[in-house]
């Protein structure tokens, strides 16, 4: 399969040292674009769960005008070649658009003769005149001709997902439609794949379950919950239930289901953290709910999760259809125990969903949750005293994200505590204060007098936007790749050289580094000098 290959951000020059002669020669160079000069044996770059490391082309990729989806897409399409792509930009959807900071980020769907292909995005960056300003993603040809005609049957699909979950769990499967269809193109399938992409309820928590649709085999099955609205008037849109003990269930709630805005002391509290939570996206981002559509957040406590450890800590981030809403779900008897960055943290799952929609398996897994462990306590920070000045504790009832090791995770990749191989969601989740770290280590690390820590504001920003250039099959070393892209592109940041170094720093700490690449590109290139065209040219790359 041909993937979006890596091209890594170097400078070049090119020292020309001319003689004169009279006979005109086209020159043909091959390039050499080089990646972290460090030698590495990182098993992060080969780790089982990474099915892509994404391409950042920085800057003025293209001269087209892009002021649209349909602009975006026709400028991947220009650089197709470059790429090394085909199908995988032919047929190119919008998926999402967003911009901030008159930043636009435009996010496409790759798809295969008219069928969605699994994960597979393409994301482009233009600024408010429409120039270029980047471009990214994970999308790869399909390059094995597959049957699009689906065999299995609803029963099936059904008999299929009960084996794979267990006789005991009660599930719910909806009837299979055409719309539901996708290509799965990962590396963990020997060829490209026809699935059923089902939403499907096990234990009432809605799963992703992708079904081959020729044999009916399970292909992914993906939790769509986490673990662990303001909107400037009266009434945020926020509902909150007070369970009283009772099993909690998707289906308690219906459109028509709305209690009083405040009934006692408990729904009041629990309102004010949500309602804190929500202006600390309005007032550093500028966004209007998790999904920026205002989007209602149904907030319950003191539940009884069933198939679920229900703790007096648990809580959960559950999104609803087509995102229009959001379900978070504390199992707290007492709504004392529901602290600000608990809240914070499942709220950030919903706002990473609606812009990066990573999946939920594996470094994807992790770097979602450390998303959610860093903002509860960026939202921690801010409601502290209004303003972002870092004291919050950087740690809550699980994870210590200031000191890892404390609470046995793991402060890098590979090193003490960390989980290798295929792993379970509470490992991904003890491996996700590698990431976590990262954000700590870059806002409290005094340097070396080559880096310069970044305040807290800073960070916020920093890890902000890049959610809206990462891949939905994210690894550790995307993360990096893209980070930085942002800490050296995204000049409203207002980063300095040395605190840019302080990002790649964090990342070096933690033991992620690329992999050494080396990409080929052959030009054509003419030598002149006052006019003329010059043969017996030595041409010195350097970078």
């Amino acid at each position: 399969m041909k993937k979006l290959c890596q091209k890594l951000s170097v400078k070049v020059i090119a020292l020309f040292v001319i003689l004169a002669l009279s006979i005109s020669l086209v020159t043909s160079i091959c390039l050499y674009l080089r990646g972290n000069d460090t030698p590495t044996d990182n098993p992060a770059v080969d780790d089982e769960d990474s099915n892509s490391i994404s391409n950042i082309i920085g800057g003025k990729f293209t001269d087209r005008e892009i002021k649209s989806a349909e602009d975006a897409i026709l400028a991947v399409q220009d650089v197709k070649e470059e790429l090394a792509l085909t199908n995988a930009v032919e047929e190119l959807t919008v998926a999402t658009t967003n911009t901030v900071d008159n930043i636009t980020y435009y996010r496409l769907q790759q798809n295969y003769k008219g069928i969605p292909v699994y994960g597979s995005q393409v994301i482009v960056i233009s600024d408010e005149n429409g120039e270029a300003q980047g471009l990214t993603g994970n999308a790869m040809d399909v390059d094995t001709e597959i049957s699009l005609t689906p065999t299995v049957t609803y029963d099936q699909v059904v008999s299929s997902i009960q084996a794979y979950v267990g006789a005991e769990a009660v599930i719910s499967v909806p009837e299979l439609s055409d719309d539901m269809l996708m290509v799965y193109n990962y590396d963990d399938v020997d060829e490209p794949v026809l699935v059923y992409s089902v939403d499907a309820f096990v234990d009432a928590f809605p799963y992703q379950v992708l079904i081959n649709a020729t044999d009916s085999t399970v292909v992914k099955y993906i939790a769509m919950y986490d673990a662990i609205n303001y909107t400037g008037s009266d009434k945020p849109n926020i509902s909150v239930y007070d369970f009283d003990g009772a099993k909690w269930d998707v289906s308690s709630f219906n459109d028509n289901t709305k209690l009083d805005w405040v009934v006692d002391d408990n729904l009041g509290y629990v309102l004010k953290l949500a309602n804190k939570t929500l202006g600390f996206y309005d007032e550093l981002f500028g966004i209007k709910g998790y999904n920026n559509k205002n989007g209602c957040v149904y907030i319950s406590f003191d539940c009884i999760v069933d198939g679920k450890s229900s703790g007096e800590y648990d809580a959960y981030s559950i999104p609803g259809k087509n995102l229009e809403y959001t379900f978070l779900v504390f199992c707290a008897k007492n709504s004392a125990n529901i602290k600000i960055d608990a809240m914070a943290h499942e709220y950030m799952h919903s706002v990473e969903k609606t812009i990066s929609d990573m999946e939920s398996s594996g470094m994807t897994q992790s770097i979602k949750e450390a998303y959610s462990d860093i903002f509860g306590e960026l939202v921690e920070d801010w409601v502290n005293d209004g303003i972002l000045d870092n004291d919050c504790d950087w740690q809550n009832h699980f994870r210590n994200y200031k000191d890892p090791l404390s609470k046995k995770n793991p402060i890098e990749y590979g090193g003490k505590n960390w989980v290798k191989g295929k792993t379970t969601e509470a490992e991904n989740y003890k491996n996700s204060t590698v990431i976590s770290h990262i954000a700590y280590y870059m806002t409290h690390n005094s340097g070396d007098g080559s880096t310069e820590k970044l305040s807290n504001e800073q960070l916020a920003k920093l890890w902000y936007l890049t959610l809206f250039i990462l891949p939905t099959d994210c690894d550790f070393v995307d993360l990096r790749q893209h980070m930085e892209y942002v800490a050296q592109n995204r000049t409203a940041l207002g980063l300095t050289e040395k605190q840019q170094a302080m990002v790649s720093k964090a990342f070096d700490n933690a033991n992620i580094i690329p992999e050494e690449k080396t990409v080929t590109k052959v030009f054509d290139l003419n030598i002149k000098k006052d006019g003329k065209i010059y043969n017996d040219c030595i041409v010195e790359i350097k970078g």
